[in-house]
């Protein structure tokens, strides 16, 4: 297989990966138009799985978890954390280009000279609270808009 057929089927992946987010918070009723704005729905939405799996339930500004995310309806965080992070990833590569590709590490979005890892991110988030997805996609977009 050559470098750009292995390319494609990551991106082909990736972007299953993120309607499948999308279903995710439709079925929650949040809606994601993969704009920048919308991955602070993600974010909410990692932050409130987080957040009760730490048994902090009511953690967050208006003190209500909502949507209502159950850790334990997510018992593979891996799983989530590529669901939520191709849609991240799937937010900058449809605003500034790039391709999914697999270095060995797993999936990996790279635009122009950057390697990025919503992914990986989405997973440290998930499983202990690093970070934030919406402020990582923000300084992303403050580095290639100014």
């Amino acid at each position: 297989m050559s470098d750009s057929e292995s390319t494609h089927g990551v991106d082909a992946a990736m972007r299953n990966y993120a309607e499948k987010a999308v279903a995710l918070a439709r079925s929650r009723g949040v809606r994601l138009d993969y704009s920048l704005k919308s991955v602070y729905a993600v974010e909410e939405m990692a932050a409130s799985i987080r957040r009760r799996a730490e048994g902090r339930l009511h953690d967050n500004a208006s003190g209500d978890p909502s949507p209502d995310w159950d850790p334990s309806e997510y018992p593979d965080y891996s799983e989530l954390a590529l669901t939520l992070g191709a849609y991240v990833g799937e937010v900058m590569r449809r605003r500034w280009g790039g391709n999914w590709h697999n270095p060995g590490q797993g999936a990996r979005l790279r635009i122009g000279a950057e390697d990025l890892n919503p992914c990986g991110l989405a997973y440290f988030r998930l499983t202990q609270g690093h970070d934030n997805l919406a402020e990582y996609a923000r300084r992303v977009a403050k580095k290639r808009e100014g």
